[in-house]
């Protein structure tokens, strides 16, 4: 066999890999489209900026949403002192639970591309492949653990989200491996029909997927304690911060490469806002 027909083999068979990973990429594309589009949707027919006396645009924008365009987010954050600002958003629940009855909560991060509605299955496993609306998509939901008896009502609330390439759901979560990032965003909220947690984060690191890292219940506060400073050794940076023997709060999403890790995002619910 000549170079020549050597050479034209090679090509075709490049040509054809080419063609076939173009598809995919396009395909992943059209998903996460389609994923965030819905998701887009529910954000603005359920959620509202509170408005407050003397709330500026800039100040309405820096919550997480813009008066004109529901979808607009502050991508560049907002400093610390901004995050520790009342609770924003006004949840329409009904609504939501309107949409979808295995609704349980809404969680947002103030400053930053992150607000969903949080859900509860039957199972740990259908909200892995669908969405809030029930749409079979990859990006799937923002879920509570099914052994939860409900928001906040356990020692530990545990919370799933997808990691995704393009940063949706929990794919953000990564960013916490960095302190300069938890440093400016050291606070998320957790709505529910009666009000708001804001949910101080303790620890961001890589966790075994095994029983004693998502406990939902403690025996005593020893029992808690060694809890949390077994999270807490994960973490690639210290964090200081003051136990109040309040609920715990676990994002967990996968690491993108092995399956026997999660990355995990450990919170105490510092505060409660009751709903006006």
């Amino acid at each position: 066999m000549n170079r020549q027909k050597i050479f034209r083999i090679l090509f075709v068979i490049s040509l054809v890999v080419f063609v076939i990973s173009c598809g995919m990429l396009l395909s992943y594309l059209r998903v996460y489209h389609e994923g965030d589009s819905e998701y887009q949707q529910v954000l603005q027919g359920a959620v509202q900026v509170r408005q407050t006396e003397g709330q500026t645009e800039e100040v309405r924008e820096d919550a997480g949403l813009s008066a004109g365009d529901p979808e607009s987010r502050d991508q560049d954050g907002a400093p610390e002192e901004q995050a520790k600002d009342v609770p924003a958003l006004l949840i329409d629940f009904d609504a939501l639970l309107e949409q979808n009855p295995d609704t349980v909560g809404w969680i947002d991060f103030p400053g930053q591309d992150v607000s969903y509605p949080i859900v509860q299955g039957d199972d740990n496993d259908h909200y892995l492949y669908y969405t809030f609306n029930g749409t079979r998509n990859a990006l799937g939901s923002i879920f509570l653990d099914v052994r939860n008896s409900g928001m906040m009502s356990d020692g530990n609330t545990i919370i799933y989200g997808h990691n995704m390439k393009n940063g949706s759901m929990f794919g953000f979560l990564k960013k916490y491996q960095e302190k300069e990032h938890y440093e400016k965003y050291p606070y998320f909220d957790i709505y529910v029909p009666e009000g708001v947690y804001r949910c101080r984060i303790v620890s961001a690191g890589k966790i075994l997927v095994e029983t004693e890292n998502y406990r939902l219940n403690f025996t005593d506060g020893q029992d808690r304690q060694d809890y949390i400073d077994r999270i807490r050794k994960t973490s690639g940076y210290e964090i200081s911060w003051e136990d109040e023997e309040k609920p715990l709060v676990l994002l967990s999403t996968c690491t993108g490469s092995d399956h026997s890790y999660r990355f995990v995002v450990l919170a105490q619910a510092e505060e409660f806002y009751p709903a006006e």
